[in-house]
């Protein structure tokens, strides 16, 4: 299966500008359900890490909804089966932590015309 990031010339780094339409794609961590460690150490440690692919179906404040089109495991520390997101999915998303995370955007074929739509919202 070919990843979203082998087309290199189609992902763009996602900036503040993100839209309703806008496909992206990053890699995000799954955490434990619980902390581990003891007293004021405790903390949830990583169980691993997948890749997301979803599309921004609404923009409220600095909080997103993202409907999952693909998510599938890259890394897995915890021996275990982990839980990933199934298409169709809708989670939310900070647009700061999806930029933090090197999330990429899917080039439109007409980037003029999300320039044009961008501007208006």
């Amino acid at each position: 299966m070919t990843s979203p990031q082998d087309k290199t010339d189609i992902w763009i780094p996602a900036e503040n500008d993100l839209t309703i339409g806008d496909v992206i794609h990053w890699v995000d961590i799954i955490w434990s359900d619980k902390k581990y460690g003891k007293g004021k150490a405790k903390k949830h440690i990583i169980r691993g890490k997948q890749e997301i692919t979803g599309q921004i179906e609404e923009i409220k404040d600095d909080l997103m909804s993202i409907k999952i089109i693909t998510a599938e495991i890259i890394e897995d520390n915890s021996g275990r089966k982990l839980d990933t997101h199934s298409p169709h999915d809708i989670i939310k998303k900070k647009v700061q932590t999806l930029i933090k995370r090197e999330a990429k955007r899917l080039k439109w074929t007409d980037e003029s015309a999300r320039n044009a739509v961008t501007k208006k919202l």
